[in-house]
């Protein structure tokens, strides 16, 4: 009696999906408009090397009447639209609420021929006011920091022609899966409390200005795919706010399979479940796999 292993297309898929090993689909690529917004510090309508980029601002590329794409600033404030076929379109900006465009009108007409476009248009935004004292807040969920705690970058601007006296302070309210662990920034004393972090600061906003960033990190608490947020509020104790409707911003951002293990229950081991770690769908694979290789295995009796 013999012996003859024969390998099953079966067993071989399963073996590509434990290694990993599946080749990725490429992706289709076409003409890419990029641009970027901006918080216009001194409302001169030109981006100046202090002026930072503004996140979360909707961005919409449009026809005449058709929305064709939609998308959101990201934390630099850059924006793109992929896959744009050749042709005349507008790119509408929709400033947050109570700032204005300081580089004209939100709305600029492109026209994209057949090589990328990576000078798009750049919107400035700026206070309602004209003069006086507008303190303003950023909160940008940082997603280059990967790990067991989210980073999120919150700063407060001045963006009135008016200097601000201190003391200044900034409320960040948690919610969702995740609760605050630290908070610093230079210059803040923050006071740190689960679902509520407090900074203040002395020091004063001078006219088209800003202070120094608060780096916040919070530890999910939940399941990969729970959402966690952060809205943070700015406070002028010293000076009258001539804009207050954009002391508040808002980030979110959602727990990935990228967070590491957290453990919570307290006994010095990571909680695979907790963090949605795909543990028992690899085992379920590799079962698979084995139950079909085992199948390919053939005894042949010759007589």
């Amino acid at each position: 009696m013999r012996l003859r292993h024969i390998t099953s297309g079966t067993a071989l898929a399963g073996l590509v999906l434990l290694t990993g090993a599946l080749p990725a689909l490429a992706a289709t690529s076409g003409v890419t408009v990029s641009g970027a917004v901006w918080l216009d510090l001194d409302g001169d309508g030109v981006r100046d090397a202090e002026d930072p980029g503004r996140a979360g601002v909707p961005v919409t590329l449009r026809t005449a009447a058709t929305i064709l794409d939609a998308t959101v600033s990201a934390a630099d404030g850059s924006w793109t639209f992929g896959n744009v076929a050749p042709g005349s379109y507008t790119v509408v900006v929709n400033p947050p609420i109570d700032h204005r465009v300081t580089t004209g009108a939100g709305t600029v007409a492109i026209d994209v021929a057949t090589s990328d476009v990576t000078d798009g248009p750049s919107i400035g935004l700026g206070s309602p006011v004209a003069s006086g004292t507008d303190v303003a807040v950023t909160v940008v969920a940082d997603g280059s920091a990967a790990g067991s705690a989210f980073t999120w970058l919150v700063d407060a601007y001045n963006l009135g022609n008016g200097a601000a006296d201190g003391p200044v302070s900034v409320r960040l309210v948690l919610d969702g899966a995740h609760v605050a662990t630290g908070a610093t920034g230079t210059g803040w004393a923050c006071e740190v409390g689960g679902a509520i972090v407090t900074c203040s600061t002395p020091d004063g906003l001078p006219g088209a200005g800003h202070l120094p960033t608060i780096t916040m990190l919070s530890t999910p608490t939940g399941d990969v795919g729970a959402a966690t947020g952060v809205t943070g509020t700015v406070r002028l104790d010293g000076a009258f706010d001539a804009a207050p409707l954009n002391d508040e911003s808002s980030a979110s951002r959602t727990i990935g399979a990228d967070v590491a293990a957290i453990d919570t229950d307290g006994d010095g081991a990571a909680d695979l479940t907790q963090t949605g770690a795909p543990t028992s769908a690899l085992l379920m694979v590799a079962l698979l796999a084995l139950a079909a290789g085992t199948t390919t295995l053939r005894t042949v009796r010759r007589t």
